[in-house]
């Protein structure tokens, strides 16, 4: 799934939610650092379902997270809908936003990624899951 930043200082950026679990925040941490200081330092989390729709959850934030004007704790994604994070509005998408089609992105974060560092720390982190499977998978098959 597809999420673009609509309003907020950010305007124009986009994510794409695919395999892995994204945290939304201000902190360093977080996957995706939103510079919006109405948002929360773990702000929500974004988990991707089996059937291409999206988990919004949110991790107790002191602004909440709204999904179409709503105030909510969780909510399940489908596409279309307008998700509000502090001062920063965001739509989800089933499909590429026009504009984006053919570009490379990397890993699950599209245009996320703000400092070398950051893609240093996704690259460790999916290199140690994948050493962490692969030694699951020896041990299950030794």
């Amino acid at each position: 799934m597809w999420l673009t930043v609509r309003s907020g200082h950010e305007r124009g950026r986009t994510i794409f939610v695919d395999g892995d679990t994204v945290v939304l925040g201000r902190d360093d941490d977080c996957d995706v650092v939103v510079e919006d200081t109405n948002v929360s330092r773990r702000h929500v989390a974004l988990e991707p379902l089996a059937d291409g729709r999206v988990a919004l959850v949110d991790l107790g934030s002191s602004n909440g997270t709204f999904l179409n004007g709503n105030r909510v704790e969780s909510a399940v994604l489908r596409g279309n809908e307008q998700i509000q994070v502090g001062g920063t509005v965001l739509v989800s998408s089933r499909e590429e936003p026009a504009g984006r089609a053919g570009k490379t992105e990397m890993g699950s974060l599209a245009g996320a990624l703000q400092t070398p560092s950051a893609v240093h720390r996704l690259l460790v982190q999916r290199s140690l899951r994948r050493v962490t499977l692969l030694a699951l998978a020896a041990i299950a098959t030794a």
